[in-house]
């Protein structure tokens, strides 16, 4: 299997636009007080307070980060350059850690097939292995 790379600088220059992907590998579990992120092949782990919790959970949907940012600026009352800066750091953070993927880096790694047809190709590995009592 192609292996994921992401840059390690959490200084990247997102857009409105940019739509990130959460990494093949990662498992996700949300409490009242807010997630953990685990990604056993590599050994990571992070913690999320709530709003990150919003975040990543935004982000999974296949959100861009304008509408991320947009929606924490109509949620909480805070200048729309530092929610901006807030979600860009948290994004640069997690692909770092080779969490989340941009959609070029995933159909670079997948042959080209798209990250939905992905995901709808990783739900069917997972049943067809429930299926079989693997």
């Amino acid at each position: 299997m192609p292996q994921l790379t992401s840059p390690v600088s959490v200084q990247e220059q997102l857009s409105d636009t940019d739509v990130f992907h959460v990494g093949p590998s990662l498992w996700y579990a949300e409490s009242q007080d807010g997630a953990v992120l685990v990604d056993f092949h590599q050994n990571v782990r992070v913690l999320l307070n709530p709003i990150g919790v919003m975040i990543f959970k935004r982000l999974k949907e296949g959100e861009a980060v304008g509408k991320i940012a947009n929606a924490l600026v109509a949620e909480f009352a805070m200048p729309k350059q530092q929610i901006y800066e807030d979600v860009s750091q948290f994004i640069g953070d997690l692909r770092a850690k080779r969490l989340l993927f941009s959609t070029e880096e995933i159909e670079k790694s997948t042959g080209g097939r798209s990250p939905r047809k992905k995901r709808r190709m990783e739900w069917v590995y997972r049943w067809l292995l429930r299926v079989r009592g693997c």
